[in-house]
Parts: C-alpha cells; sequence; structure tokens
C-alpha cells in the first residue's frame, strides 16, 4: 500500500495500480490549480502522465549524476 500521508483522503487505500489513473491533485499538495496548470503547461491528466513526463525524468537523471549516482 502507498503511504497514506501521500494522498488525498479520497485515495487513500487504492493500489499504486489504481493510483497512476487519478488525477494529480490526488497527490497530497497538488491543488486543483496545480492540476490545471499542469494540464495547461504539459496537458497530463493523471499520475501516470506526470511520472512519464520527459521534463521530469530529465531532471531527475540530472539530479542523480550531480549526486554521483
Amino acid at each position: 500500500m502507498i503511504d497514506k500521508n501521500r494522498l488525498d483522503k479520497e485515495y487513500e487505500g487504492q493500489s499504486a495500480k489504481q493510483l497512476l489513473k487519478a488525477p494529480i491533485d490526488a497527490l497530497q499538495g497538488v491543488s486543483a490549480k496545480d492540476k490545471d496548470k499542469m494540464k495547461e503547461a504539459f496537458g497530463i491528466d493523471n499520475i501516470k502522465e506526470m511520472a512519464n513526463l520527459k521534463y521530469f525524468k530529465r531532471a531527475r537523471i540530472l539530479y542523480e549524476e550531480a549526486k554521483g549516482k
């Protein structure tokens, strides 16, 4: 199970597979306004699309390289 502190209450108890289809504001700390901005800027609708966002992946690679991994 996913740590409930990472999700809004209505999404607690869902599997990781189910959560991939959830809107990004299912993540605790991401507001409906943030969700709308991400949709406008990057065309993403759910957590899976957010995780696969090429800009996120590039940033993660740079971060890992800077950490020396």
